[in-house]
């Protein structure tokens, strides 16, 4: 469908100034906005309840590591493999009270640990209370250190991810109901890749009752429009009038705009 190339609205369309006369408007999600409040829920409780759970994962990991330096005790373990590769892991076997015990460490690439190989010894330190926790002596847990990073990196990521949409739903809200819509001119439609969707540059002029400085030329695009325009073709523009440079495409994406009809019992309460 082709953007519009004259100055009469389409018959189902209301007229530019029964727009802007429902400043503010009332609004509401669309289908798409929806699903995008959807998707901020997920990756924002997702990303907040994956901090706390491996977050307290992590805090008694690194607790326990701290008391195994503190009160471990040393035996002599045999490595009985070593994988290879940059942060190959050492794997290694020791003995306490008859028992035996298997674990294994990220190797460092320390020349100070060149000597290792497989059959070669080393001292462990281990928990008396269960000797299954242990970690060669004088090594740092790389282990452990390059799984709280992944851990607090997923979890940091999927909660970033939650609060950018959150904010982005909240200022195409403030944007649909105090946004002035006026007409711009299209400068470049290209199709998205793998999608359905374009992406559409255009450019539109204030209006000059709504800003301080009159008639500026702004700039604008939207990337995930979904109907394709020809070069110079006439397009809708919602803009803040305080702040032109917020401005998408008309009607929005995530937010409709709805017609309160006044309620009869409203209306004789007011005769």
């Amino acid at each position: 469908m082709f953007g519009v190339t004259d100055d009469a609205p389409t018959p189902k369309e209301p007229s530019l100034n029964e727009i802007n006369l429902k400043i503010p408007r009332h609004v509401r999600l669309s289908d798409d906005g929806r699903s995008g409040l959807w998707m901020v829920l997920i990756f924002l409780v997702g990303g907040l309840i994956w901090l706390g759970g491996f977050g307290s994962y992590l805090a008694h990991r690194w607790q326990r590591q701290a008391t195994l330096v503190r009160e471990g005790r040393e035996a002599p373990a045999q490595i009985t493999y070593i994988s290879q590769g940059k942060g190959s892991r050492v794997h290694y076997t020791f003995f306490v009270a008859g028992a035996s015990y298997r674990n294994s460490a990220v190797r460092t690439d320390s020349p100070h640990f060149d000597h290792f190989s497989v059959g070669s010894s080393l001292t462990v330190l281990y928990l008396p209370s269960d000797p299954s926790v242990s970690y060669p002596k004088d090594w740092q847990p790389w282990d452990l250190m390059m799984l709280t990073i992944v851990l607090l990196f997923a979890g940091a990521a999927a909660t970033v991810i939650g609060v950018r949409g959150a904010w982005s739903l909240i200022r195409d809200h403030h944007l649909a109901r105090h946004g002035l819509v006026t007409e711009g001119k299209v400068t470049l439609c290209v199709p998205q890749r793998g999608g359905n969707n374009y992406m559409v540059d255009y450019e539109f002029r204030t209006q000059p009752d709504y800003h301080a400085q009159n008639d500026q030329l702004i700039e604008g695009s939207n990337n995930n429009c979904p109907d394709e325009y020809k070069t110079d073709a006439k397009i809708r523009v919602i803009y803040l009038p305080h702040h032109p440079s917020r401005n998408t495409s008309w009607p929005l994406d995530s937010f409709e705009m709805v017609d309160r009809k006044p309620q009869p019992g409203l209306l004789m309460a007011n005769r």
